[in-house]
């Protein structure tokens, strides 16, 4: 075993090698062919009177021209030679044999960071009569020459040699050694191993994400740092948001009327943006349960903020852990015979295919609500199907712990609650042999919700006058939440977004880019760019459209019922979501582990019953997941590269940008 597995990890690093030094370096082999190499010294006066010498500095406000004239050769590439700091975006404009007059050819964006960038691949129509380089950067730029046709070096990716190699690893391994046709249980070592490198990508992720490197800083309060507030609060025993109201804002007839508050007022200044504002006071009407558990124990203990890259992590890393446990659990009550295989494909499914990518690609405080009670309503059904391992009888311990779990859901985000109804089919043979009617076990499912939900009434109306208000109204927003009403038209336009509409697809870098949501309805309701919905970030619940042509194949009764129901939590969650807040995409994530969990259901449904079909079905099954895995990593860089401020997120884009783009 030992040998093979060292025979693979040699054939794997050779492939890596050989395909970098070769196919992923396409272009130093290219360059052979461009002809000779012209030099430009950049001494040319331009637009704006300005001149140009051999180390230039390009305004920072101003777009600059360079241009060369009378080239009249075959070019193929341009080489800038100088230095960009922080990226420049570079359009270029040609002439050539088919066009006497300057036409756009495109824009490219040039940093010191990625070496790469500087080797600029153009595609004259004939011999190239012209070029004008426009550039516009965000600092600094000093361009001293301008190659033309430039031998392209070979640029050593150690990244991309890493991926190739993971990549052609596992492939051999797989092949090899058939590593999976054992039972699942037998590979707990490998399930941790997997959920650990799941969380280190977590933690690299949202480091370099657009919001989580953000640093909290009190004296700079903004909407991102409500749960550091919330916590400072808490410990002064206080559920108020420890921020001065401004008279300006105690003077608005209406704060929540944008229109009127922001011609009136400065954001973060005269008024805070996203918190509750009631009765003259600040409050966050984020669910307090996540801040419970994590900010309020770490400022106690530390007398610091927790980061909110902390945070985030944590509670994505929570998630992956929740949809692992889920899926246990599920093969231990209904699969116990299953093979690794399959455990393997339908745990991934759910726990990096349901929605969390679009936490992760953000890495800002508002999916932590959203992660963390997801989290806790899968591993509170987790339990509730691990107290179920006698088909007579029930485990009151983990009854309990998963009562206690589903609970706290609506300390984090109300909504994610109605996955608790899940427990009428899992319980139903119970109701009918009186088991959950014993005192112990009525006890362990009542007592919890009571408690807890006693705390949040309480928690809700000391802030708002209101047991049931969780203060999501009186949010200082882009829109007047106390007016919002509920409008039937939303409910067509939220469902198409959140389950099918598709990003816009084409051969740019990562291939797949957010779209504007548009609708023939008539009136405010709140968007963001998409990048799919549910089905496509996880294909396999498409087959949720079918869960009553698959009913007559699901051998246990309540297994389709779970199915049904978990299809119409999510459907009810969608409804609740479009209505109270909007269309966002981290809102996939409310519900996204519900259809997947469905879907897991009636795919085994299916294996279990074609077994003429079986291999072929899960190979189908398996390219489905790693698909889907491809298309939620790509969702990360979805963003782009956005010009106005160079951060660890952008240098990351472009390194991939051109990781995937080395043959263009």
């Amino acid at each position: 075993m030992i040998k093979k597995i060292i025979k693979i990890l040699i054939i794997s690093l050779i492939i890596a090698i050989v395909l970098e030094l070769t196919i992923f370096n396409i272009k130093h082999y290219q360059s052979f062919f461009y002809g000779k190499t012209i030099i430009h010294n950049i001494d040319q006066t331009v637009s704006k009177n300005k001149l140009y010498s051999n180390n230039v500095e390009i305004n920072i406000q101003d777009d600059n021209i360079i241009e060369i004239q009378d080239i009249n050769r075959k070019v193929n590439n341009i080489f800038i030679e100088g230095s960009s700091e922080k990226p420049s975006t570079i359009k270029i404009m040609l002439k050539d044999e088919g066009n006497d007059n300057y036409y756009d050819a495109g824009k490219t964006y040039i940093v010191d960071d990625v070496k790469q960038s500087k080797y600029i691949s153009i595609h004259p129509m004939g011999k190239l009569k012209s070029i004008k380089i426009i550039v516009k950067t965000i600092g600094d730029i000093s361009i001293s020459k301008i190659f033309l046709n430039k031998n392209v070096p070979i640029i050593i990716n150690n990244i991309r040699i890493i991926i190739t190699f993971i990549i052609s690893y596992i492939i051999l391994y797989i092949k090899t050694l058939k590593p999976f046709e054992k039972n699942y249980k037998e590979y707990i070592s490998t399930i941790v191993f997997i959920i650990g490198f799941l969380s280190v990508f977590i933690l690299l992720f949202v480091n370099v994400s657009n919001y989580g490197r953000y640093e909290y800083d009190y004296s700079k309060v903004n909407q991102h740092f409500q749960y550091q507030i919330l916590a400072r609060s808490l410990a002064k025993g206080r559920v108020t948001i420890d921020l001065e109201v401004s008279n300006k804002l105690l003077a608005l007839k209406n704060p929540y009327d944008i229109s009127v508050r922001d011609d009136l007022l400065s954001t973060n200044d005269d008024y805070y943006l996203d918190y509750a504002y009631y009765k003259g006071k600040y409050y966050s009407y984020f669910g307090i349960v996540p801040c419970l558990f994590m900010h309020l124990p770490f400022y106690l203990i530390t007398h610091h903020d927790l980061n909110n890259v902390l945070a985030i992590s944590l509670s994505c890393i929570l998630y992956v852990i929740s949809g692992f446990f889920l899926t246990y659990q599920l093969f231990n009550r209904y699969y116990p015979k299953a093979k690794f295989k399959q455990f393997l494909v339908f745990a991934l499914s759910i726990s990096v295919l349901s929605g969390i990518s679009m936490i992760i690609r953000k890495g800002y405080f508002y999916g932590i609500p959203i992660a963390f009670g997801s989290s806790l309503a899968m591993l509170g059904i987790g339990f509730w199907l691990k107290c179920l391992s006698d088909d007579k009888r029930i485990n009151t311990k983990y009854l309990a712990i998963g009562s206690i779990l589903l609970a706290l859901v609506a300390g984090c985000r109300p909504q994610i609650f109605f996955a608790a109804f899940l427990g009428i089919p899992l319980f139903w043979k119970y109701f009918k042999n009186k088991e959950i009617f014993k005192v112990k076990n009525i006890l362990a499912v009542a007592l919890p919700m009571i408690i807890i939900a006693s705390l949040l009434m309480y928690y809700n109306y000391i802030r708002f006058d209101s047991i049931f208000d969780f203060g999501a109204n009186y949010n200082l927003t882009s829109n007047d939440m106390t007016k919002r009403g509920f409008y039937f038209d939303r409910i067509i336009t939220g469902l198409f977004a959140f389950l099918f509409e598709a990003p816009r697809i084409n051969l740019v870098f990562p291939y797949i880019h957010p779209y504007t949501i548009t609708s023939n309805y008539i009136g405010i309701t709140i968007y963001e760019e998409m990048v799919g919905g549910a089905l496509l970030l996880n294909l396999l619940t498409i087959i949720n459209l079918f869960v009553f042509k698959i009913k007559k194949i699901i051998k246990q009764k309540e297994l389709f019922y779970i199915c049904l129901l978990s299809i119409i939590i999510s459907i009810v969650i969608i409804i609740v979501d479009v209505q109270i807040a909007g269309i966002l995409p981290r809102y996939i994530c409310d519900f996204g582990f519900l259809l997947s969990f469905s879907s897991i259901i009636l795919w085994m449904s299916i294996l279990n019953s074609c077994k003429n079909y079986k291999s072929l079905i899960f190979k189908i099954i398996t390219w489905i997941v790693i698909i889907g895995i491809v298309y939620n990593f790509l969702t990360f860089f979805t963003d782009g590269f956005i010009i106005d401020g160079y951060n660890a997120y952008r240098k990351v884009y472009l390194i991939f940008y051109y990781l995937f783009s080395f043959g263009i």
